[in-house]
């Protein structure tokens, strides 16, 4: 395979433009200021900041409490030893863990043998499944709305438990993240006492902004090792390509959609795909999120098999993202192949700019996006559109205070959209996230909110430069850190983080990235 690829007429015509760019002069101005730059002052404080290590969260205040905290638990799980080694449950689950049906089945014992805890890694993974399964295919509707926070306190009693029953002492994780994901979950509970005057929506409002950024703690206590983390990393993908390909099948099919998913003025479009999910944007905001991932298994180890395949699942949502005909979803998927081909492979920003000119050349695909500079586009986003939601959300964040805000779950979410209980304006989603925070947090809200983010961008950017010697490491680092900033750049136009799953999965890769760059011991190449 690799002898006929490489003397292939599109490859040799490839190498041929790439080496002429090469000797450019362009090419040889751009080298000299890469050059330049990297020696500059500005430029090496940079690279020291990539390569430092986290001394300070090992030697910080916090880390030493929950020190004393995991040596507490563990002294007092001395005790229960004995009760625990005969328990019943516990020699149930041994039994079936060593059992001939797990051991001999390769799916089973990668799920299985590890212990409880891939179960839960499992789990996660499965989010959007589970999630619709409950909801759409069972109906079960008291189970869907609780089974989240259940499994959040189902893996929080699991680590509690190890570290009280474990045979050995469990050290404190403190990453450099922690502190800005914890200042803002502390100005949200601020705000939340701050300015409610329905305290049970405000309260509504909070949980729903935070409570699936503590996927991010509880999946670095998970983690033993590398291969808890590749497990996930691998499942989320397989997830991932299984609903680009029922979008594909949507788009084959051409499934029914909503007259409002499109404007009367603009030209029809054949279809828009949305799989379980239920929207396009949704969908194709989880395809920005994804193919990145799929791309970055490429550049691992394994056999041509292997790599082929995951350019097939990079390829499959590229088309599914296409399918769904969400200009922002489109814009957040260019953002992300933009990063990923700068930190991983830089010819593939000639893929990148033949993709876009093909699509151009798609009819529905520039129809779509032609609209966007028409004045019926203006006037629909002026009178019931983008434009108009967004200025009665500024009216309602000076009417109490900049600072603070208009008060969580008032106006622009899935919270204020649930208790309307204001009759002096129109209830709508700010198809905006973070002028979602703004509003309903004011500017202190939105800061931290931004502080985190950023903090998050840094330390991605840290982890692969800390693992830039080990390449399939930092390529996966590369292709979590280029679907969130894709999904981070859609969130300019929808509310992508109002979905449950799709913060858990966001603040999941952060997780994984931070893990992989910064607490991962093991050296060795990913299986």
């Amino acid at each position: 395979m690799d002898s006929i690829l490489n003397y292939s007429f599109i490859v040799r015509a490839l190498r041929a433009v790439a080496s002429i760019g090469r000797a450019g002069v362009t090419s040889r101005v751009l080298r000299a200021v890469g050059t330049a730059v990297r020696e500059s002052l500005p430029g090496r404080a940079v690279l020291s900041l990539l390569a430092s290590d986290a001394k300070v969260s090992e030697m910080s205040v916090v880390r030493r409490f929950f020190l004393w905290c995991n040596g507490v638990l563990h002294r007092a799980g001395q005790a229960l030893d004995p009760a625990w080694e005969r328990c019943l449950p516990r020699r149930a689950w041994l039994r079936a863990r060593s059992s001939d049906l797990v051991c001999e089945s390769a799916v089973l014992h990668r799920v299985f043998y590890p212990g409880m805890r891939r179960l839960l890694v499992l789990a996660f993974a499965l989010y959007l499944p589970i999630d619709w399964a409950l909801r759409d295919v069972l109906s079960w509707g008291l189970v869907a709305s609780a089974w989240d926070e259940a499994f959040i306190l189902v893996t929080i009693l699991y680590l509690l438990g190890r570290r009280i029953l474990g045979s050995e002492r469990v050290l404190p994780v403190v990453t450099p993240l922690d502190a800005a994901i914890a200042l803002f979950i502390g100005v949200g509970a601020a705000l939340m006492f701050a300015v409610s005057p329905r305290f049970g929506i405000a309260f509504e409002g909070y949980r729903a902004t935070v409570q699936n950024l503590i996927w991010f703690f509880l999946l670095l206590r998970l983690f033993e090792d590398k291969r808890d983390a590749v497990f996930l990393y691998r499942m989320m993908v397989v997830v991932g390509t299984a609903i680009a390909l029922h979008g594909i099948y949507q788009f084959i099919i051409a499934v029914p959609i909503p007259s409002h998913w499109q404007t009367s003025t603009e030209v029809a479009v054949r279809t828009r795909v949305y799989s379980i999910i239920g929207s396009p944007n949704i969908m194709g905001s989880l395809m920005v999120m994804l193919a990145p991932m799929a791309a970055a298994l490429a550049y691992g180890p394994g056999s041509v098999g292997r790599k082929a395949a995951a350019w097939v699942c990079t390829f499959l949502m590229c088309f599914a993202c296409l399918f769904t005909f969400s200009r922002g979803a489109w814009l957040g998927m260019g953002i992300a192949v933009l990063i990923f081909a700068l930190l991983v492979d830089r010819k593939l920003l000639i893929l990148l700019a033949g993709a876009a000119a093909v699509a151009m050349m798609i009819p529905d695909v520039n129809n779509r996006i032609m609209f966007l500079f028409t004045e019926q586009f203006a006037e629909a986003s002026k009178v019931g559109g983008r434009a108009a939601r967004w200025h009665i959300g500024k009216i309602l964040l000076h009417e109490n205070s900049p600072i603070l805000g208009f008060g969580l779950g008032r106006y622009g979410g899935a919270t204020a959209m649930n208790n309307q209980v204001e009759s002096r304006f129109s209830y709508y989603y700010l198809d905006n996230y973070y002028m979602r925070i703004l509003v309903e947090m004011g500017y202190a809200g939105l800061v931290s909110y931004l502080i985190m983010l950023l903090t998050n961008v840094v330390t991605a950017l840290r982890a692969i430069f800390r693992r830039r010697k080990n390449r399939p490491i930092a390529a996966m680092c590369s292709g979590m850190l280029s679907g969130m900033a894709g999904v981070m750049a859609h969130c300019l136009y929808e509310n992508i983080f109002e979905e449950p799953y799709m913060m858990a999965y966001f603040w999941g890769m952060a997780a994984m990235v931070v893990f992989l760059g910064f607490l991962d011991r093991e050296k060795g190449p990913v299986e």
